[in-house]
């Protein structure tokens, strides 16, 4: 009974010795909070350097053994290597991970996105467009652009900020407009006073800090008035203008003149006048649009009209067309 008794002691003790050495040397995973990344500048742009530091949470980094990887290649690794220098990418997305052993034998791993922050300027013209018009309306003067913000803004974790909770300071011609400035205020309403007009924002978080900028320089146009032709059975033939010379096989044929561009609400308002001549003579159309020819074959006939807002003063457009009957 003794022997039996110190048998198994003997075999508890030995299991406890061997319990004891794998707890030892046991190796653990801490979570991805012990170690984060920190970034200088916290937003970067596109094809800017960006420092990243790793910041330990009861991890002394000075002594872990670090591997840095980008999109799964080692960029940089070794015993304290806990910063490294890299690029933002122009388009896209790089992935820096990093993992480490610490001198413990605890393992360590986190990871960030590198995307440049930016914000993008989208204008158009508040012109009256043409039916089927191919192309952006051209910016007239005395018109008025709509310029549209798009920011993409990324934070310290890799997270998009959302763009209405962004602060816009928008500057026209260097002056601020401090009235359509704001949060969320990312689009942008004014009359091109000049003919060369800048418009610039920048994007700053809750506590000011400019997280990005950008600017454009929006060129007044020519006005233009586009003559079309409209058939009795098809309507106004709107994929052709008329230009220059016309050589027409019939005797009979309306014309319809377009301004394109021009700062009306509504085409059939009374803000803008159209003058139709023939051959230099002042001739009745038959509505403000639409002018009516009838002539015999061979007749040459210099057809020219003018189209003048009567507010937008600097809006106007002349256009001369000869037709060969």
């Amino acid at each position: 009974m003794r022997e039996r008794t110190l048998t198994l002691l003997f075999c508890l003790a030995a299991a406890f010795t061997l319990f004891s050495a794998h707890v030892t040397h046991a190796q653990f995973i801490l979570e991805d909070e012990s170690i984060s990344i920190r970034k200088i500048p916290t937003y970067p742009g596109p094809g800017e350097q960006v420092t990243l530091n790793i910041v330990g949470n009861n991890v002394d980094t000075n002594r872990t053994d670090f591997t840095w990887k980008k999109s799964g290649e080692i960029i940089a690794e070794g015993v304290g290597v806990h910063s490294i220098v890299t690029t933002v990418p122009f388009s896209g997305e790089s992935i820096i991970t990093v993992s480490g052993k610490t001198d413990s034998l605890s393992s360590v791993s986190t990871k960030v996105n590198l995307m440049g922050s930016f914000v993008d300027l989208v204008w158009e013209s508040e012109g009256f467009p043409i039916p089927f018009y191919k192309g952006r309306i051209p910016l007239l003067p005395q018109a008025r652009a709509k310029v549209v913000a798009m920011p993409q803004v990324i934070d310290g974790a890799g997270k998009s900020i959302p763009a209405s909770q962004l602060y816009y300071t928008w500057k026209f011609n260097n002056i601020v407009q401090t009235s359509k400035s704001g949060y969320g205020k990312s689009v942008f309403y004014n009359d091109l006073s000049q003919r060369s007009n800048t418009i610039s924002v920048s994007v700053s978080d809750i506590k000011g800090s400019t997280l990005a900028s950008s600017q454009t320089t929006l060129m007044r146009q020519a006005p233009e008035l586009l003559i079309y032709r409209e058939h009795p059975f098809y309507g106004v033939l709107y994929t052709a203008a008329y230009l220059g010379n016309l050589a027409l096989s019939d005797n009979e044929i309306v014309l319809r003149a377009e301004p394109l561009g021009y700062s009306i609400l509504n085409i059939f308002d009374g803000d803008i006048a159209i003058n139709w001549q023939i051959n230099g003579k002042k001739t009745e159309a038959i509505d403000k649009f639409k002018l009516g020819i009838a002539a015999k074959t061979g007749e040459i006939g210099v057809i020219s009209a003018t189209a003048v807002h009567s507010i937008a003063r600097f809006q106007q457009a002349l256009t001369t067309m000869k037709i060969r009957f």
